[in-house]
């Protein structure tokens, strides 16, 4: 199969006003150190509940109820750690390989240069352009560029240099409503 590019995409006098891609990994980064510090708590209590544990065997003081107690305590911390990691993985390899572009007449999300996947708007239907950053994207540089319109939003995820990105997209969706007659 072809490699697709944006380029493909456009129309006819269409011109790019602003290009970028989705940074490698960094959803699941992200992700990661935003739970940090609740990992950290998570892995302190399921030490605390072993070592209760593993002492009471040790010291000859064991009975059922710390193994149960041992048993129950890997479940309940190990299998929401777990489900919270592949949502995670699964929500980066949705993001990667995602390429942005804004043109003077739409703003364009092609979701992988494998796939024809495509979504586009309108410029003239974008309401607003927002920048959002949790604590780990702004510790990292990157962000999402929000571009609001009437029935939802469309994301551009993982935007390095996001708040010098976010001028620049900002400009290019004013720009192109500017010629559009808006």
């Amino acid at each position: 199969m072809k490699e697709r590019r944006i380029e493909d995409y456009l129309r006819e006098n269409e011109t790019i006003l602003w290009h970028g891609k989705a940074k490698e990994n960094d959803v699941l980064s992200c992700k990661m150190l935003n739970v940090l510090p609740f990992l950290v708590l998570w892995l302190a209590a399921e030490c605390v509940i072993l070592g209760v544990s593993v002492t009471n065997k040790i010291l000859g003081d064991f009975n059922v109820y710390y193994l149960i107690l041992t048993i129950v305590a890997i479940l309940l911390h190990l299998i929401p750690t777990v489900i919270w990691l592949m949502s995670a993985m699964r929500e980066n390899e949705r993001a990667r390989g995602d390429e942005y572009a804004v043109t003077d007449e739409r703003v364009i999300i092609m979701h992988s240069s494998k796939h024809d996947s495509i979504e586009w708007l309108s410029v003239k239907d974008v309401d607003d352009v927002v920048l959002r950053c949790s604590f780990a994207e702004s510790i990292l540089g990157t962000g999402r560029i929000e571009l609001e319109f009437e029935d939802g939003k469309m994301v551009f995820h993982s935007v390095e240099d996001a708040k010098k990105l976010y001028k620049k997209v900002y400009r290019a969706v004013n720009e192109g409503k500017e010629n559009k007659g808006e």
